[in-house]
């Protein structure tokens, strides 16, 4: 792409541009970049800029990599006159978009153009669907003993620390972190837990605890 044909581009506010420039022949690959500019050359000149940048951070205290800012700014547009890409993100988005989700776009196999607008809002009002949650390892829980008197099923985290699930109303319970002596002190999460062994399942407080962990712990089978 030549200076002369991408900056007769109409200038507008500033746009999101992929730019590959191709390094020159004593240099290996390419360079990528996303950049906002304007119009294509103007993103080809920022993306060359940073180019340079990387060149100059390259060669630091080696040998310097341009003899003056004359030299540094002819090879800047030398860079980016020599592009072998750059185009707007939106428009590769709603191509790659278009192909990805064919079958549910256009279901009639008829193409229309997407409104990357609208896609903006749709991202907006969806983002928590949208967006994958990292997962947090599940705090495993090493069983310790039954006090079937203040119906509490004990058991140990990975640091020794002691916890129960104390039943909190009708086969129902609430997990709790316990002091030494094994009075329970403030309730805390059960979902984020792993529990790797259970009491003997005897009639009473041991079995509904078994019982009760089983349906907590599938939530699948609560909606069934």
């Amino acid at each position: 792409m030549t200076q002369h044909a991408i900056s007769t581009a109409t200038a507008s506010a500033a746009q999101l541009y992929c730019v590959t420039l191709r390094w020159p022949n004593d240099d290996a690959g390419s360079f990528s970049q996303n950049v906002h500019a304007t119009d294509p050359w103007e993103a080809c000149v920022v993306t060359a800029r940073l180019m340079a940048e990387a060149r100059e951070e390259d060669t630091e205290g080696s040998y310097p990599a341009f003899e003056d800012q004359a030299d540094r700014e002819a090879w800047i547009a030398e860079r980016a006159a020599d592009s072998m890409e750059c185009s707007l993100v939106s428009d590769s988005l709603k191509w790659d978009l278009s192909e990805l989700f064919a079958a549910e776009l256009f279901p009639d196999g008829v193409r229309y153009d997407l409104d990357i607008e609208a896609l903006r809002t749709l991202v907006s009002a969806n983002r928590e669907f949208l967006r994958v949650k990292p997962t947090t390892p599940k705090l495993a829980l090493k069983f310790k003993m039954v006090d079937s008197g203040n119906c509490r099923v004990y058991y140990t985290d990975p640091n020794k620390r002691l916890l129960c699930f104390q039943l909190a109303n009708r086969k129902n319970f609430e997990l709790l972190y316990c002091t030494a002596e094994g009075e329970p002190s403030h309730t805390i999460e059960h979902l984020n837990k792993d529990v790797l062994d259970f009491p003997q399942s005897e009639p009473g407080i041991a079995a509904d605890f078994i019982e009760w962990w089983a349906l907590v712990s599938n939530p699948a089978q609560i909606a069934s």
